[in-house]
């Protein structure tokens, strides 16, 4: 994917009356229940996203989050901050997502104050499917991440191994009426 994206180029239009709270989700995420309370959230949490348990024990755990799933209250002021630290970002040590949005938001956001870690059922991983094995409930997660193989790729890889998390992405695709051969 190119970085930055659009959204960090030229998506932002500042705070309006009806819009207290913007949210971004990856194409790569399915939402399975309501998540009408990241726009609810208290406006002095400016920012806020569920923790990246792939990274989460290391030796920053708060600023591992995942980017997948993002609650933002729009400000001119910190987007003009984000733009101008996004024109000098290199990240040379840490997260794997080094270079990538996710690499750049977590460095951003280690220095902001506001942040606030959203629990883990806002965007989980469909690995944690099989970490869990049978304790894995697909009906407690918010936010499916669908990472590595896609469902809707060929020959959907994966399915045997997260056959939860890829049904779940199947059932969506029934309910709204898409074939079953993908796009």
């Amino acid at each position: 994917p190119s970085w930055p994206t659009p959204e960090f180029r030229d998506g932002h239009r500042g705070p309006t009356p009806s819009h207290r709270r913007r949210r971004r989700r990856r194409g790569t995420s399915v939402v399975l229940r309501d998540v009408g309370a990241l726009f609810l959230l208290d406006s002095k949490k400016w920012c806020a996203a569920a923790p990246d348990h792939g990274n989460r024990l290391r030796d920053d755990p708060v600023a591992k989050f995942n980017t997948g799933v993002l609650s933002v209250a729009p400000s001119a002021e910190r987007f003009a901050t984000l733009l101008a630290r996004l024109k000098r970002f290199e990240l040379t040590t840490g997260h794997a997502a080094a270079g990538s949005d996710q690499g750049f938001l977590q460095q951003f956001f280690r220095t902001e104050e506001g942040f606030l870690s959203l629990p883990h059922a806002y965007n989980v991983l469909k690995r944690r499917e099989k970490k869990l094995g049978k304790s894995f409930r697909i009906q407690d997660v918010f936010v499916l991440h669908l990472v590595g193989g896609k469902p809707w790729e060929p020959g959907d890889p994966g399915a045997g191994e997260y056959p939860l998390s890829h049904g779940a992405w199947h059932a969506i695709r029934r309910e709204c009426g898409l074939p079953d051969d993908g796009y």
